[in-house]
């Protein structure tokens, strides 16, 4: 008798532990990247749907997991894009269109951060006080980020020779430290890593795109197409998120400056109203951005970074975003005044 109960709660377990793994197999995951910097907190809408737990509130409607991941920069989420190891990810523009000229296999489907200010800091006591200054300056910038639309327009603009500045590619979190402790002469880089260190002193603030919208940077969201294709249900479950972080951002800006600027600074800075403006916020791909990214595709083909002529509009695909906008909007979801 004891043997035959032993043998039928064996059974039980093993069948308890089938389970599990059959569970565990069927359950899906959405990876969620972001180019913020690895280790560092998402910014823009995709941070306040974040702090907010609206990704996860979705996500759990459909069954459901989210993981997050962040990385160095747009060229490594590319990367993860290519080993389909990212469904969604908030991108740079630049390696956002070069991502798009690659063809690998993304779409751009939404709108991260629509206007990111870009800055020049530079260092204290530089001598830097008009464009031609920076002739022989040292110029911390990470090419191929979004940095670059701001520094390829200035020196054109300006008719700055390139072989005669000296750029220093690094990543902007280390050319902000190294700007301040003077081992480059000028950082570029968003406004949301340079002006902090400008209003506190420890550097100069030269030059920003704040009054120069065009000249702005975008974050841009990119998806897999493949995984978009087989998986509408969570592509719906991502916007729904997306635009209730945009009605937050509109209905209470100053709440949430600390996650649109990544957590870089606190709600009640005097940075947030400068670098974020909640009217300008959208979910959407609209025309004017598709514009900005094309502008700065021809920048890039012009200095030689990029081949050919390329039409930035036909990888776009605001479907996902339309889906999601009606679907709220009808159960009385208030999106704006």
């Amino acid at each position: 008798m004891k043997k035959i109960r032993l043998l039928a709660l064996t059974g039980i377990l093993i069948t308890l532990a089938s389970a599990q793994v059959f569970s565990k197999a069927k359950e899906k995951k959405i990876r969620i990247g972001s180019a913020n910097g690895e280790g560092r907190p998402f910014n823009g809408l995709s941070g306040v749907a974040i702090e907010k737990g609206f990704f996860e509130e979705e996500f759990k409607k459909i069954g459901w997991k989210v993981e997050y991941v962040t990385f160095s920069n747009g060229i490594v989420v590319n990367e993860a894009f290519l080993s389909n190891e990212l469904d969604f990810a908030a991108i740079g523009d630049v390696p956002g269109v070069t991502g798009f000229r690659n063809n690998i296999g993304v779409v751009w489907v939404g709108t991260n951060v629509p206007v990111q200010p870009l800055s020049f800091a530079a260092r204290n006591g530089s001598g830097i006080k008009k464009p031609e200054d920076l002739i022989g300056k040292s110029i911390g910038l990470n090419l191929g980020t979004n940095g670059q639309f701001l520094f390829e327009n200035y020196i054109k603009e300006h008719k700055l020779p390139r072989d005669k500045l000296n750029v220093v590619n690094i990543t902007t979190a280390n050319s902000q430290a190294a700007v301040v402790t003077g081992d480059i002469d000028l950082a570029v880089g968003t406004s949301a890593n340079l002006l902090p260190i400008t209003q506190n002193g420890d550097a100069e603030d030269f030059y920003n795109t704040t009054k120069r919208p065009e000249w702005s940077a975008q974050t841009i969201v990119t998806a897999r197409k493949k995984f978009l294709k087989e998986n509408p249900e969570a592509a719906n479950a991502f916007f729904r998120a997306l635009i209730r972080a945009n009605a937050e951002v509109h209905f209470h800006p100053e709440e949430n400056y600390h996650a649109l600027s990544g957590k870089r600074f606190p709600n009640d800075s005097s940075l947030g109203p400068l670098l974020y403006n909640a009217n300008e916020y959208t979910a959407e791909v609209k025309a004017e951005l598709v514009s900005r990214l094309q502008n700065l595709h021809d920048i890039l083909r012009d200095i030689g970074r990029v081949k050919g002529n390329y039409n930035v509009a036909k990888d776009v695909d605001n479907s996902y975003y339309k889906k999601a906008l009606k679907e709220l909007k009808a159960e009385g979801y208030k999106m704006s005044d």
